[in-house]
């Protein structure tokens, strides 16, 4: 027992001797873990060749690739689903829409279901954007995502 906070050296060794290292260590910002719910989510994707699983990442990653065979059905399906890949400023980034409802489901067991994007907002590069139209229903402020940022 003492009267002052232990020094950071001392905390550390504290923490190591109980063994909590380990899940100091893995905390990711909350920002990240919601952004990688996201991009790990698996989704059947209607191709060209029939219907096919994918990640949302692999989506992304042949949305944004300059020759992809499932280029169109990704951007197809991401759209629909409130997930934009685009150029600003001249970097690559994803557009999600705030009020998408496929996003909600995905989070909803989560402590992310509402207020996702301001999470998200606390990576470095992520901001608001302007309202965009996604799909025939779907028209939405953004929350827009540097490619860079689930790395």
């Amino acid at each position: 027992m003492a009267d002052e906070p232990p020094a950071a050296e001392e905390a550390r060794e504290l923490i190591a001797s109980h063994g909590l290292g380990t899940y100091i260590s893995e905390q990711a910002p909350e920002g990240l873990r919601v952004l990688h719910r996201i991009l790990q989510q698996e989704v059947r994707v209607d191709t060209k060749d029939g219907p096919r699983t994918f990640a949302v990442a692999q989506l992304v990653d042949a949305c944004m690739a300059e020759v992809s065979p499932i280029q169109d059905d990704a951007e197809r399906w991401l759209r629909t689903h409130g997930i934009l890949c685009s150029v600003s400023n001249g970097e690559r980034v994803l557009e999600l829409a705030n009020t998408a409802e496929w996003i909600t489901q995905v989070l909803r067991d989560t402590p992310y279901a509402d207020g996702w994007h301001m999470q998200l907002r606390t990576l470095p590069g992520v901001r608001s954007g302007p309202p965009k139209r996604f799909h025939g229903g779907l028209t939405s402020r953004v929350t827009i995502v540097p490619k860079g940022a689930s790395d």
